[in-house]
């Protein structure tokens, strides 16, 4: 086993990696007492990577958020699911929520709206492309009630008739609301 001292200083080690360079994963013959050591010279994550432009033009399709460490690119579905992006500081949560707005914004079948209680600095690079945004907690509220009235009207219409709901999916528009770290939950 390797040891060495972790320098809080530094984030390097004695053996010159830095902390988290350290990967063990599974073998493929499947025994639990055997692995593979990775360990990552460089942080794959240390640079910027280039966006590409959209990778989607309808939210039917797997948006392409980046790559993995030196694998293929992470693509998630985000036809109805919910999403939360959250980590330290640094951990690339606003990255990850403009590489999402970025596709969002190209999809036809898309209404975004935002709520961004840091008066509206955190979407502010994106407005143009939101329908609706709230920057203050009473807007927020309208917003959200606005979007639990559309909902069940949805589900009204949707339930009327069974040939509704086979077309609905693909002729009504999803909405996405972004909701920024500056939110807090109200005492």
């Amino acid at each position: 086993m390797l040891q060495g001292s972790n320098k809080a200083s530094d984030g390097i080690t004695s053996h010159g990696t830095q902390r988290g360079a350290v990967r063990a994963y599974p073998t493929d013959d499947g025994l639990g007492n055997r692995f593979k050591l990775r360990v990552l010279d460089r942080d794959p994550h240390a640079d910027a990577i280039p966006w590409p432009g959209p990778s989607v033009s309808s939210i039917t399709e797997p948006i392409n958020l980046g790559p993995f460490e030196e694998r293929p690119p992470a693509r998630v579905l985000f036809l109805r699911r919910r999403a939360l992006f959250g980590g330290v500081s640094g951990s690339g949560k606003s990255g990850g929520l403009n590489v999402l707005m970025g596709n969002l914004a190209a999809c036809h079948d898309v209404v975004s709206w935002a709520i961004d209680l840091k008066r509206g600095t955190e979407v502010a690079p994106w407005a143009s492309c939101i329908d609706r945004i709230a920057t203050t907690p009473s807007e927020a509220g309208a917003m959200l009630a606005d979007a639990v009235a559309i909902l069940e009207a949805r589900a009204e219409m949707l339930a009327a008739t069974a040939a509704a709901a086979a077309v609905g999916a693909a002729t009504l528009h999803y909405r996405y609301c972004w909701v920024t770290s500056g939110c807090r939950r109200s005492r």
